[in-house]
């Protein structure tokens, strides 16, 4: 890929930089000026390829840097979008909120309609109560006062037999 083939430059440009160095070196501790020419020519060459090389390391700079512009660009318009998405869910966000309060709101005021429309029914219902009660507390009153007549009667009856009963015990063997 792309990736490669710039790697292979620079190693490359390096390569060619380490040779001319080297030959720089090996000329300075030689000293022998016969090989100048043939030196100057393998610099010359070697220049040219570093120059060639450079030339595609400028171009390749060119590309990684109009792609990344590209990229830039690509995640400006998204990361836009995302923020618009974000605006837009706030908004709705805000308007649920509002809705589900006046919705508690309007559920009250059902529940306060729905208390008056009721309203005559439990009164009447208040008012049946009220005479249910009443004839139960005077149906009570006379089932107390039949009862204690009753038990009066025979209370009286039951004293009376006992009374009968004691009067034949009296004086009898069995009571001493």
């Amino acid at each position: 890929g792309i990736n490669a083939e710039y790697g292979r430059i620079c190693e490359e440009q390096a390569n060619n930089a380490n040779t001319i160095k080297n030959q720089q070196e090996s000329f300075m501790v030689q000293g022998d000026i016969s090989v100048l020419a043939d030196l100057l020519v393998a610099h010359r060459d070697q220049l040219k390829r570093l120059h060639s090389n450079n030339r595609s390391l400028v171009e390749f700079y060119n590309k990684f840097a109009a792609a990344k512009a590209e990229l830039s660009q690509n995640l400006l318009i998204r990361l836009n979008w995302v923020t618009h998405c974000q605006k837009a869910i706030w908004n709705c966000d805000g308007r649920l909120t509002m809705i589900s309060e006046n919705l508690v709101r309007v559920k009250r005021r059902f529940a306060i309609l729905e208390q008056i429309n009721v309203a005559p029914i439990l009164y009447c219902k208040c008012l049946g109560e009220v005479s249910r009660r009443g004839d139960f507390t005077k149906q009570y009153k006379s089932w107390g006062k039949d009862l204690i007549e009753k038990t009066g009667r025979r209370k009286g009856q039951e004293c009376d037999k006992r009374s009968t009963f004691h009067d034949q015990l009296h004086g009898h063997f069995l009571t001493t």
